[in-house]
């Protein structure tokens, strides 16, 4: 008998602690997420418009972020949590947007890890040139299956005019009247170099027709030539054999240096 009563005892105090745990992650589920803490970049110009400093990103090959440690991290041993990190161009309003696409940094975490968050971020030159506009946002999938996210940072990186913050400004990226490459038009692609300052004859050029997803240093790619005088129209014909040979996908155009903002292109075949 006592034996019985021990084992039903115990039977029952599984079952009550079992309720009370189904009862408890219920109204954890329920809740609804808190935003997260907003990201800070480092390197800001002038914080009235989220401006970073262009060169400075040039030459460290990185942008600098912190992503600062969030309140509900969980609260029992086990509880898992995901970490997710996107960037998009331009500014961005709606945090669902289909311009942030993957996540560029993923985190899977497990509580408890507050105290050891490294909240250090580092978005390399292939996700984030030094002149261009971008939106930054994190979000974390929480154990109680609820998604927090953080309000959007839009930010503008700048080397060229207005900035002017190097001699001679860096260049913009050259213009397409194409957006997309295919058999019929594959023979005749060709971009515009804006037009800039202090034109010299014999100024010379140097340009990249590069695969996505870039290196994470894109300094390393090759040029498709070597340096060559700007055309007088400063139109730059692309050989149809080197945009063969890229095949399906999106490219990158820039010229002069790998750093400027770049024109995407879509090819299909």
């Amino acid at each position: 008998m006592t034996i019985m009563q021990n084992s039903q005892s115990s039977k029952a105090a599984r079952d009550a602690y079992r309720k009370v745990r189904i009862q408890r992650n219920l109204a954890r589920a329920a809740k609804a997420a808190d935003d997260l803490p907003v990201a800070i970049l480092a390197d800001i110009v002038d914080a009235s418009d989220n401006l970073l400093n262009g060169p400075i990103i040039k030459n460290a090959g990185v942008a600098k972020l912190s992503v600062p440690i969030w309140g509900d991290t969980g609260t029992i041993v086990g509880d898992d949590q995901v970490f997710r990190l996107f960037i998009a161009p331009g500014h961005i309003d709606d945090p669902d947007d289909a311009a942030f696409g993957e996540p560029i940094v993923t985190r899977d975490l497990t509580f408890p890890f507050a105290d050891t968050w490294d909240p250090d971020f580092e978005l390399p030159l292939n996700k984030i040139q030094p002149n261009g506009l971008y939106t930054l946002k994190h979000e974390v999938f929480l154990h109680n299956q609820q998604t927090a996210q953080s309000p959007l940072v839009k930010f503008t990186t700048d080397i060229t005019a207005p900035g002017e913050l190097t001699v001679p400004p860096e260049p913009k990226a050259m213009t397409f009247a194409i957006t997309e490459v295919d058999d019929a038009n594959s023979g005749n692609v060709s971009g515009v170099i804006p037009d800039y300052p202090d034109k010299a004859s014999k100024d010379k050029y140097a340009y990249w027709f590069a695969k996505d997803p870039l290196p994470d240093d894109p300094s390393t790619l090759p040029p498709v030539t070597g340096l060559a005088d700007v055309p007088d129209n400063r139109t730059v014909v692309i050989p149809k054999t080197y945009i063969d040979a890229q095949g399906d996908g999106i490219t990158m155009a820039v010229q002069r240096d790998l750093t400027p903002n770049f024109r995407r292109i879509l090819q299909k075949w």
